[in-house]
Parts: structure tokens; C-alpha cells; sequence
């Protein structure tokens, strides 16, 4: 569709049958190199350093630039994962997308988190360029999204709800840091 239509960029949220950036690199492999989102992959299948690793890798891969919008997932999911939920989905947020974004901008990453630890650096290489998306549901999150990720990442949102919420908490979001307050 994208080689085809006006479509920009070819989406794929995570699925647990073929794991969307195996499946687009596949895609790639076969002659379909296009512009591609994760919409969203699930932050508790993958550490930080992962996934900003596999989302460069797709860039590469692809040759295209990527959004790699990530989320924490349902609750059950998390504790069928991690045997508790996460007790702040903000600070989780926080944490991952600011570990992910130092990443593929090439900086040595030193943080002791809650959720995210870890010295780390992704070795220099050229690749196209990767934008880190988050999630949003609620306002608390849409506000994270605009204060640290490239993009917000919304699904079946009402018109209105886009309107009346998550645009003007993004964009609160935007003009500087929260507090973690309540996931």
C-alpha cells in the first residue's frame, strides 16, 4: 500500500504470532522496503537497550526511517509477565523512552531508575532516522508523550476525545516536565 496509494508509512502494532519487526524485516528482505511504525510494541517483552537496537536495526533494515512507538501494555499483561503490574505506567514511560531516545541518539546511557536501569551505549553506526512514540490512552500519558517522545500514538480514538484531550495534554505536555503522578 505504501509503494501504491498516498499511504505515508505501513503500521503494525505487536502481535504475539510474528513479531512486527522480525515481519517487516522480512518485508524489507523481500523487496518491500517502505517507511514503517511499531504502534506499539510492549515494554515489558523487551529492555530499553533492545529495543532501541531492534528499531535502528529496522532503519537499517529498511532503509526508510521508523516510528518505534512503545506502551506498557494492559495490567494482565504486565503481571502475566512480571508477576505484578507496573505500580506507575508514567514513570515506567519516563524511564524507557528517555533510556530508548539516548540510545539512538548515540549518547551513553547511565541511569539507575525504578524500572530502568543500566550503563549502556548503541555502537555509532549510520542509520535512518528512528522516532520514539508513546502510547496514549489518558491524558497523563499523552502529556508524558509530548514532553518526551517524538510522537503520540493513539487507537480507535474518538475524533472529539483527540480534540478535548489528548491534543492539549500533548501539547501541555510539550512546555516542560510533569511529575510522575498517578499511571
Amino acid at each position: 500500500m505504501v509503494h501504491w496509494t498516498h499511504a505515508e508509512r505501513l503500521w503494525q502494532g505487536q502481535a504475539l504470532m510474528v513479531e512486527p519487526h522480525q515481519g517487516f524485516a522480512y518485508a524489507a528482505g523481500a523487496g518491500f522496503r517502505v517507511p514503517v511504525g511499531l504502534g506499539v510494541t510492549l515494554m515489558p517483552l523487551r529492555h530499553p537497550y533492545e529495543a532501541a537496537l531492534q528499531a535502528r536495526s529496522l532503519a537499517m533494515t529498511t532503509g526508510h526511517p521508523v516510528v518505534a512507538g512503545f506502551g506498557p501494555g494492559a495490567r494482565p499483561f504486565q503481571q502475566s509477565l512480571l508477576a505484578e503490574p507496573y505500580s506507575s505506567p508514567l514513570t515506567l514511560a519516563r524511564e524507557y523512552l528517555t533510556a530508548v531516545r539516548g540510545l539512538l541518539d548515540g549518547a551513553l546511557v547511565d541511569t539507575n531508575g525504578v524500572y530502568v536501569s543500566g550503563h549502556m551505549a548503541l555502537p555509532s553506526f549510520p542509520a535512518p532516522k528512528v522516532e520514539v512514540g508513546l502510547g496514549v490512552l489518558r491524558a497523563g500519558m499523552a502529556r508524558l508523550a509530548g514532553e518526551v517522545a517524538d510522537v503520540a500514538i493513539t487507537w480507535m480514538t474518538p475524533a472529539a476525545y483527540l480534540r478535548d484531550t489528548v491534543i492539549p495534554a500533548v501539547t501541555e505536555g510539550a512546555k516542560g516536565p510533569i511529575g510522575p503522578g498517578p499511571g
